[in-house]
C-alpha cells in the first residue's frame, strides 16, 4: 500500500459446482477471509462467472465501496478478462483485480479436503495482500493498417481472404506456386459426398482473384518481417513468370511451339510431363501460362551468352512472353498475418521394405488420386504406370509414415481418402480387386461412417494389419505380406498396383515462414519443418504467440477440407476483430525498462520467447521492449542482473506482500 490510503478488499470465492467445492470447503475459506483486516466483504457463490455472479460483484462494489477485488476460482486463462470487465464497467481500474486459481492449482490436484481448504485459505490471504498493493494501469492505442497478408492460397487461405474482404479489409493473398488452389485443386472428388472438387473450389478461386479488395500474387513468398508499431512490415519477393498475365490469352500457341516436352509435371507430383511453357492445370488462376526457367532452352542458355529457341516469344500473338522479367521486391505494412501454408506428402522412399522407388506401380495415395482428375496427368483415367492400362487389382496401404516411429500422429484424412479412391476405382473399373490394409479405420466425421459402410458393400476387402513388405515379382506384379489380426492369418496378396497412404507433413517452406513471423513449432523438439503452434489448443486455436499472426488449415495440423475451411473462417474472424476499428488497445502492463540502470547485457533478449526486446541507443545501448509483442510473461525480469526490467502488475512491492500473506497465516500447517 502507498501513503495513508486504506485499501478495502472484497473477496469472492467460487464453488464452480463441485469442481472446487468438492475438495475445498469454500464457505470456510470465505469466512476465514473476513478475519483479514484488509477485507471489508467476503462471500462465496456457486458460479461466480455466471451473470448473477458478476452482478453480485458489481453490486458489492457499489454498496460496500470496495476498491480491490479478489476472485478465487479457476484458471485466469478462462475468466480473468471476464472479471476485469466487471470492474471496468463499475468505474474500477481493471487491474485492481487479483485472480486466484484454487481449482487447477488446488482442488483438482488434491483429495484431502482439510488440507486443500487450508491451502486455499493461504492462497487467498496472499492474494489479499497483493491486491492491496496493486496499481492502476492505463492503456495505449496503436493504429493498425486494415490490410492483411494471407500466406498460402489453398482452400484455407482463399476462404480466409474472402471472409476478410467481405468485411472491407484489404487483402494480399500470396502463394509460392504459379496458381492458387493448393492441394484441393488437384483432386477429382471430395469425401464423403463424392462431389466435384473443382466445382467447389474453382468458383472460390475466381471470386478471390476478381474481388476488388483482394490482390493475388503468385510465385511470391515472404522473406522478412518485423513490427512497426501495431503493424508488420513485410518484404515479399515475387519470382518471374516470364509471362505478362494481362496480355496472355490462354491460346496455347506457345505450348504448341515449345520443343521441350520432358518437364516433369510438378503440380501433380511429377506424374506425367509438360512442355517448358505450361498451364499448372486446366482451371489454374491466374489463367496464364508460366515458363519454367530450369527447363526453358532459352533461359538455360541465356547466361552462357547463347540465344536459342524463343519460339514461344516469336509465335505469341499477344506478345505476352516477357523474358526481361526479374525478381520483384515488395515491402508494405500489414495489420495482421494469416498463415495457411498447407502440407505435403511424406516421402515413403525411406521405408525400403515398401520399394516405392523401385517400381512405378507403387505410388502414394495422392498420386493415385490425381489420375482421376480429368484435368490431371492421365486425363482422368486410372492407369497402371508400367503398362498404361487399367490395373486389375489394387491394394491401399494405410499409415505409411504416420502413427509409427517416423511420426506418431494420425494423418487425419488417410482412411477416408483410401475409401474414396476405392470407390472411384470400382466406379471406373467394376471388376478390379481392391484391398485396404489398415491399422484402424478412423471415420469420425459427419457422414464418414455411412460412407465406410457403403464402400464395404462394394466388395472391397479390408485386411486389418500393416504390411511388413512389398516384394516385386518377376512378372511385374507386387506381393504384399501382411498379418490380418482380424482372422489371425498371414496373407500374401498379389496385386498390380499399391497405393501408399502416407502421412502428411508441413510444406517445405513452413519452417522458414514460422521463423519469419515468430511462430513456435508444435513439437517440443522445435524441428525446422514443423506444424505451427497455436496459443491455446482449445481457447485460442488459431492465434499464436506472435500477436496479430493467425494460423489455419494444415499449417496448424493435418485436417480435412471441412476443418480447414472452418479454421480459415475462425482466423479471419480473429484478424478482423483486431483490425475493424483501425486501432488496437494495449494495456500498459508490459515489461518496462529502467534505462538508467540497464547495462545493455542482452540477457533479456536471449530468454524472451516472443522476440519483443532489442538493444537500442546511439551511445549507451539499452533494452527496449515492443509493447505489441510483449506477452507479460516476466521471463526477462527473472534474468535481469540489475533488476532493470519489471512488470507493472508484478512488481517486487506486490510479490513480496503476497508471499508474506501466504506464509504468515496458518503456521501450524507449515509444521504439518
Amino acid at each position: 500500500m502507498t501513503g495513508e490510503i486504506k485499501m478495502t478488499v472484497g473477496v469472492f470465492v467460487c464453488h464452480c459446482g463441485k469442481n472446487i467445492a468438492g475438495t475445498v470447503d469454500v464457505k470456510k475459506v470465505s469466512e476465514e477471509m473476513k478475519k483479514n483486516p484488509l477485507v471489508s466483504y467476503s462471500t462465496d457463490y456457486e458460479f461466480m462467472c455466471s451473470k448473477s455472479g458478476q452482478e453480485l460483484i458489481a453490486q458489492t462494489i457499489k454498496d460496500k465501496g470496495i476498491d480491490r477485488v479478489v476472485v478465487a476460482a479457476c484458471t485466469p486463462k478462462l475468466h480473468e478478462k471476464t472479471f476485469r470487465r466487471v470492474l471496468q464497467k463499475n468505474n474500477l481500474n481493471p487491474f485492481y483485480l487479483e485472480f486466484v486459481n484454487i481449482r487447477e492449482q488446488n482442488s483438482w490436484i488434491h483429495s484431502d479436503m482439510k488440507l486443500a481448504t487450508i491451502k486455499a485459505i493461504d492462497l487467498v490471504n496472499g492474494a489479499i495482500e497483493r491486491a492491496a498493493a496493486l496499481e492502476a494501469i492505463d492503456s495505449t492505442e496503436y493504429p493498425v493498417e486494415k490490410k492483411v497478408l494471407v500466406v498460402g492460397a489453398g482452400v484455407a487461405g482463399i476462404q480466409a481472404a474472402l471472409d476478410l474482404a467481405e468485411k472491407d479489409i484489404e487483402i494480399y493473398l500470396i502463394d509460392i506456386d504459379a496458381t492458387i488452389g493448393g492441394y484441393m485443386a488437384k483432386l477429382d472428388k471430395t469425401f464423403p459426398t463424392n462431389d466435384c472438387s473443382a466445382c467447389i473450389l474453382t468458383p472460390k478461386m475466381n471470386d478471390a482473384y476478381t474481388h476488388p479488395k483482394i490482390t493475388v500474387l503468385t510465385l511470391t513468398e515472404a522473406v522478412s518481417a518485423h513490427r512497426v508499431g501495431g503493424n508488420f512490415e513485410v518484404e515479399l519477393v515475387q519470382h518471374p513468370r516470364y509471362v505478362d498475365i494481362e496480355k496472355c490469352r490462354s491460346c496455347y500457341t506457345c505450348i504448341e511451339n515449345c520443343p521441350l516436352k520432358k518437364r516433369p509435371n510438378k503440380f501433380f507430383d511429377n506424374i506425367g510431363t509438360t512442355k517448358a511453357v505450361f498451364f499448372p492445370f486446366a482451371q489454374s488462376i491466374p489463367k496464364a501460362v508460366v515458363i519454367d526457367q530450369d527447363y526453358c532452352l532459352y533461359l538455360k542458355n541465356r547466361d552462357k551468352g547463347r540465344d536459342v529457341c524463343r519460339r514461344c516469344e516469336k509465335n505469341c500473338p499477344s506478345g505476352a512472353i516477357d523474358f526481361s522479367q526479374t525478381k520483384k521486391h515488395i515491402t508494405m505494412e500489414f495489420g495482421a498475418i494469416i498463415l495457411a501454408t498447407g502440407f505435403e506428402d511424406f516421402d515413403p522412399s525411406i521405408i525400403e521394405e515398401y520399394n516405392y522407388q523401385n517400381s512405378p506401380d507403387i505410388v502414394t495415395n495422392s498420386e493415385f488420386g490425381f489420375m482421376f482428375n480429368v484435368s490431371g496427368p492421365t486425363d482422368g483415367k486410372l492407369i497402371r504406370p508400367s503398362t498404361n492400362k487399367a490395373p486389375k487389382s489394387v491394394a491401399f496401404i494405410q499409415c505409411v509414415g504416420s502413427r509409427d516411429d517416423i511420426a506418431e500422429y494420425c494423418c487425419n484424412i488417410g482412411c477416408m481418402a483410401s475409401l474414396k479412391h476405392a470407390y472411384l476405382t470400382l466406379k471406373q473399373n467394376p471388376d478390379t480387386k481392391v484391398y485396404i490394409c489398415y491399422a484402424d479405420m478412423r471415420t469420425v466425421g459427419k457422414g464418414y461412417e455411412e460412407y465406410y459402410k457403403r464402400i464395404r458393400q462394394l466388395g472391397v476387402r479390408f485386411i486389418r494389419g500393416k504390411p511388413s513388405q512389398i516384394d516385386l515379382l518377376p512378372d511385374g506384379q507386387l506381393q504384399i505380406k501382411v498379418y490380418d489380426s482380424a482372422i489371425e492369418k498371414l496373407e500374401n496378396i498379389t496385386v498390380e498396383m499399391a497405393a501408399l497412404q502416407v502421412g502428411l507433413r508441413p510444406s517445405k517452406k513452413a519452417g522458414e515462414v514460422r521463423k519469419i513471423f515468430g511462430v513456435d513449432p508444435s513439437s517440443s523438439g522445435g524441428e525446422m519443418n514443423d506444424y505451427f503452434k497455436e496459443l491455446h489448443p482449445k481457447l485460442e486455436p488459431v492465434d499464436t504467440k506472435a500477436s496479430g499472426v493467425y494460423i489455419c488449415g494444415c499449417a496448424r495440423s493435418p485436417k480435412t477440407i471441412t476443418s480447414s475451411v472452418s479454421e480459415a473462417k475462425a482466423a479471419a474472424s480473429s484478424a478482423s476483430s483486431r483490425l475493424i476499428t483501425g486501432k488496437i488497445t494495449i494495456a500498459n502492463n508490459t515489461a518496462q525498462v529502467n534505462e538508467e540502470t540497464c547495462v545493455g547485457c542482452g540477457a533479456c533478449i536471449e530468454v524472451c520467447p516472443f522476440d519483443a526486446i532489442e538493444l537500442q541507443g546511439p551511445i549507451k545501448r539499452v533494452a527496449v521492449v515492443n509493447p505489441i509483442a510483449c506477452k507479460k510473461c516476466g521471463t526477462c525480469a527473472s534474468v535481469c542482473p540489475t533488476g532493470s526490467i519489471q512488470l507493472p502488475h508484478y512488481r517486487t512491492i506486490q510479490i513480496l506482500p503476497q508471499i508474506k500473506g501466504i506464509t504468515d497465516k496458518n503456521l501450524e500447517v507449515k509444521e504439518s
